[in-house]
């Protein structure tokens, strides 16, 4: 009995340290709506400590970031069974795009919403692996803003030549 609650103990402990070597947000929320795990990512980016998000309702704690229909639409999508029912097929993760408000500014998380489910295909609940995506999604605006200014460019160029070349012709010919 002893090696086996060792083994248990060990094999906690090493799940904790995956938790903690992944960068992204991770946060796993019950079949009720609680908050069951929140890692230091997750603390770093909401400003808020594991100690005072785990075991509050998932709606609570992102009430201050994300409109509720967001949030809604991010753990209710309609294909999951969220009725405690032994239905997993059709429920794949889904990846969504989700705007966190702060009082100076927004973020953009790119979030993939797992769902949970038991040996039994009872579902117990999500784990959303997020990952901050805002200033990749600036970049390539940014990019693509140069890409349009370019195109511009050249085809201002192309009319220049276009109306130039016959002008050019003209004032050699009429000298």
């Amino acid at each position: 009995l002893q090696e086996a609650k060792d083994l248990v103990e060990f094999q906690h402990a090493e799940v904790l340290q995956l938790v903690a070597a992944i960068s992204s947000i991770l946060i796993a929320i019950d079949s009720e709506g609680n908050i069951y795990q929140w890692n230091t990512p997750a603390e770093k980016f909401f400003n808020r400590s594991r100690d005072n998000v785990i075991g509050q309702p998932v709606t609570e704690v992102m009430a201050d970031y994300v409109k509720p229909r967001d949030l809604e639409a991010l753990l209710m999508p309609q294909q999951w069974n969220g009725s405690g029912g032994s239905d997993r097929e059709g429920n794949k993760p889904k990846e969504i795009d989700l705007e966190i408000n702060f009082k100076e500014n927004y973020r953009l998380l790119s979030v993939v919403v797992n769902p949970i489910f038991d040996k039994k295909e009872k579902h117990l609940g999500f784990l959303l692996i997020c990952e901050d995506i805002t200033d990749r999604r600036a970049e390539e605006s940014r990019k693509n803003l140069l890409l349009k200014l370019k195109s511009i460019g050249q085809m201002h160029a192309g009319i220049s030549h276009q109306i130039n070349s016959p002008l050019l012709y003209i004032r050699v010919n009429s000298q």
